[in-house]
């Protein structure tokens, strides 16, 4: 991720990301079913977002993650998947 300040305290955040594909689920009234085999490993992303620190050690931010790849893998499915996620933090930095 590459950090822009645009005012003292206030960023713009954005950068690429790669996820694995670790688990996949699908709830069923009945038992889970394993659908690790219908989805693709690998998905690229993009995130952006904003930031503000205050001089306290306080910050906030929001951030988009863009998933990129058309995560379905199952040949003949005519619609594509792709996911965003919307990331809210709170942090505080220590001062030394």
């Amino acid at each position: 991720m590459a950090k822009y300040y645009v005012l003292k305290g206030l960023s713009i955040e954005l950068g690429p990301q790669i996820g694995f594909l670790l688990s996949a689920e699908q709830e069923n009234e009945v038992q889970n079913i394993d659908v690790k085999d219908r989805l693709k490993s690998i998905d690229f992303e993009v995130n952006f977002g904003i930031a503000y620190k205050f001089s306290n050690g306080l910050s906030f931010g929001l951030r988009y993650n863009a998933g990129l790849t058309n995560i379905n893998d199952v040949t003949g499915f005519l619609d594509e998947n792709r996911y965003g996620v919307v990331q809210l933090s709170i942090g505080y930095f220590l001062r030394k």
